[in-house]
């Protein structure tokens, strides 16, 4: 009665406590639970892999984007080997370590274009793509000299303009066209062969580059005015020499046996009357001579 027991007082704090640790806000990390990670992620990343794979090999393997045949159109004396050899190269040569032109996405029509370019003047050229074939038109300027400099043989066309280096063979073939005439009887021979190409010998040796010029296109039409009324003499020109370092006029050295200087930069027409009046007037036999110089206006020289 006189002794009642104390009453047990609550503790907030120790429940404050308890309730903090149930709740573990707070881990040991030495005993830090491993949680399972979701492999959703990695199966997204793996799918996306095989479909780019897949995709990759489609692209890279299908004969539709594979450009593995060469036509080419139009050639006559750019020599259609030479064009197929440039393009085969560029399709074989390699982008990026590993990829090459021969296939659709890799193919840069400027850099084939700027590689022909290169090495031949064409009046017009024209790429197109229809795979499997790469489609090469061309429309050729038309060679109308040989100009030879150095160890180096080019054509021209009729405006000066360098057109393509030639091969020895090629060169040669100018230089001594084949005999087209067959078996003739005793005590006969054959005309002369001239060549179709006029002939330039360039003493300099300076090489020059396609699509640069040469001569100017008025000084090209005065050799053609020249050759024309020459030949109307029975006079033939085998080549021109000429040298550029020393002056514009030429000699051009003909069947007949002797040499004509001119300059094609000045009046052709006046230089070709002088000749044709030294040749009448003033030689009766043509064949002592060693050369005429009709390159002044005033005077003709000869010997």
């Amino acid at each position: 009665m006189f002794f009642q027991p104390a009453r047990k007082r609550r503790n907030h704090f120790r429940r404050a406590q308890v309730s903090r640790y149930q709740n573990r806000p707070y881990q040991n990390p030495y005993f830090s639970q491993i949680r399972p990670q979701s492999i959703f992620p990695f199966v997204i990343a793996g799918l996306s892999l095989g479909i780019l794979i897949a995709f990759m090999s489609f692209v890279f393997t299908t004969p539709s984007l594979r450009l593995e045949t060469i036509q080419i159109e139009g050639v006559k004396t750019a020599g259609e080997e030479q064009v197929r050899t440039s393009v085969e190269q560029y399709l074989s040569s390699a982008r990026w370590l590993f990829f090459h032109p021969s296939h659709r996405f890799f193919f840069q029509e400027e850099v084939l274009r700027k590689k022909l370019e290169s090495q031949f003047s064409f009046e017009r050229l024209d790429i197109r793509l229809e795979p499997p074939t790469v489609l090469i038109i061309i429309s050729e300027k038309i060679p109308v000299a040989l100009w030879m400099t150095g160890t180096h043989s080019y054509f021209t066309d009729a405006k000066g303009i360098v057109i393509r280096e030639i091969s020895e063979e090629e060169q040669k073939n100018v230089l001594e066209p084949p005999i087209p005439y067959g078996p003739v009887k005793e005590g006969e021979t054959f005309p002369p062969l001239t060549s179709p190409f006029w002939i330039f010998e360039e003493k300099s040796g300076k090489d020059v580059g396609i699509g640069t010029s040469i001569m100017s296109k008025e000084d090209m039409d005065d050799v053609r005015f020249f050759l024309e009324h020459v030949s109307a003499l029975t006079i033939h020109v085998r080549r021109f020499d000429l040298d550029r370092r020393i002056g514009t006029w030429m000699k051009a050295v003909t069947e007949n046996g002797y040499d004509i200087l001119f300059d094609p930069s000045q009046d052709v027409q006046n230089q070709v009357t002088h000749l044709e009046t030294v040749l009448r007037e003033q030689i009766s036999d043509p064949s002592v001579l060693q050369y005429i110089d009709v390159r002044f206006d005033d005077h003709v020289y000869y010997k």
